[in-house]
Order: structure tokens, then sequence, then C-alpha cells
């Protein structure tokens, strides 16, 4: 990769600083200087903080922090001179400009709320581990291999009904796809080997009640997809070659469990108003015909 390309990469980085620096002064999350102590660089007067800096010097296959190359501390220097290039132009001032900015801060405190809640999930004990392995045989004890073709559909207005209807004419996957095209529905399809043990439990629970030669779907009305059972075959994984990913599982489960908590919380105690055109629908627009 070329410098330019890098530099361009750390572009969205560097916007999140456009919004507080409306002047000739960096200043921190308080609104003040960084005491001097923390300055590791300074870019026509204006500071680039030590925390900065550690934040792109990366770490090691140990995890351990390591020193900030030349060519990377070069192109923070230079994304500094493009952000103040930047503020110059008044390009701060910029209502799209000002947006991207509002979602990169937005989405990066976001993140770190979940990852604090995410820091209090424990690891499952092996006896939990030995109950989540003996009551999800489906996943374990009885795994199958399933050989699937699906088909990912965006569907027309109206047309959803008529899309399952067909499935359920005990069509091939070449049929259907030939249905597809012929009613110009876009649409794409893959052949696919998937693994009980790595589904969602959803969709395994729908593919046990498949018979080989059917089909399932999921989504919705507006993004449906399709999936043909082409063949099942059983091939069972041992609790001692599953416990890693049995752990891995379960740890997920809880993670997501915690932030639906916290989600939960947070909306339940949370006022939230729609200005219109926008509601708790979102906003429609409609398609202007030529």
């Amino acid at each position: 990769m070329n410098q330019t390309s890098k530099l361009l990469v750390l572009v969205a980085v560097a916007g999140l600083s456009l919004s507080a620096c409306t002047d000739k002064k960096s200043t921190d999350a308080a609104g003040s200087m960084p005491a001097e102590s923390t300055v590791g660089v300074k870019v026509n007067g204006q500071a680039i903080s030590v925390a900065e800096l550690d934040a792109k010097s990366g770490h090691d296959p140990s995890g351990k922090k390591q020193g900030i190359s030349e060519d990377r501390l070069k192109q923070i220097v230079d994304m500094e001179l493009l952000r103040q290039a930047a503020v110059e132009s008044k390009l701060d001032q910029d209502e799209n400009v000002r947006a991207k900015i509002a979602i990169s801060v937005r989405t990066i405190l976001a993140m770190a709320y979940m990852e604090k809640q995410l820091g209090s999930v424990g690891e499952p004990t092996e006896a939990e581990i030995n109950d989540f392995y003996n009551n999800n045989p489906a996943r374990f004890a009885e795994r199958k291999i399933y050989e699937i073709h699906e088909f990912n559909i965006q569907v027309p207005p109206g047309k959803a009904a008529e899309i399952r209807g067909q499935l359920g004419k005990g069509m091939t996957p070449e049929a259907f796809e030939q249905w597809l095209t012929a009613n110009n529905i876009r649409h794409t399809g893959t052949p696919l080997s998937v693994s009980a043990d790595r589904l969602p439990d959803d969709v395994l629970q729908k593919l046990r009640n498949a018979p080989v030669g059917g089909a399932i779907v999921l989504g919705g009305d507006e993004q449906m997809n399709a999936v043909f059972v082409l063949a099942a075959q059983t091939q069972p994984i041992r609790l001692a070659e599953s416990k890693p990913a049995v752990a891995a599982m379960m740890t997920e489960k809880r993670k997501q469990e915690a932030l639906d908590n916290a989600m939960k919380q947070l909306r339940d105690k949370a006022k939230i108003e729609y200005v219109p055109p926008y509601s708790e629908k979102g906003l429609a627009v409609e398609i202007e015909k030529e």
C-alpha cells in the first residue's frame, strides 16, 4: 500500500477531531489543552496527545504494546496537516461533514459502552459446558452437515406471498431460479455446506424439520432467503473435541444477552421523540416515476 492510500484509510479517524478544532488550538474532551506531559507531537503549535499515538502503536502477538514506527508517525502528522487545512477551509462547518463526525463519535462511544458491558461477562465453567453439550444433541452428538442451495432475494412489493407459493410447489433450485429470472426478481444463488453446530437456533430448527428436497424461508417480505435442502449427513462431534466451540458459543450467547438487557434498560428509561416526517417506522421515500 503506498503512502497516499495509507493516508486515505486514516481520513475517517482524523475526521473525529474536526468538530473540536475550529480555532488554532487542539483541545481534549474536557475542552482544555492537553497537559504538556501528555503531548507527543506538536504540528503548527497544535498538540497530538500521547494517547492518540499509543492508540496507533499496535501490539505484538503477546499483547504487549509496541512502539510507533517512523512511517506511522509520519502518517499521523500528515493527517494533522490535512485536518488543519480542512478547518482553515471551513470544511468543519459543512453540514455533511458535521453529520459524518457526529455519526463517527456516536459509533465510537456506543462501541465503548458495549465493550464495558461485555467486560463483566464470565467464561462458562466445565460443568456448564458439559450441560450445554448434553442439552443440544442436534448441534453435537447428533450433528448434521447440510448441503444447501441458498437464494438471497430482493422481494418486489406485494410479491412475497407469490414467492412463498412457488416454494411450496416442490420446485428444484434450478426451476426456482428460472422462475425468479422470468419474473425479473433480483436474486443471487449460492450452493453451500453448513454444519449444524454453527447455525443460529431458529435456522437449525427449520432445517431439522425440512425434508431433503424441501425448502425453508428465512427473512421477511422485503429481503428473503430461500434455502433448498439438497442433502443431510450425520457427523457427530464428541464432547472433548467440541469444548472450545461450546465455550465460544456460550460466551457469545451470554454477551448477546448482556447487550440485549443493557439495551432494554436504556430504552425503558429513554424518552424518544420522532419529528415528522420521521416515525418509529422510519422514513418512507417515494420513488419518482418517469
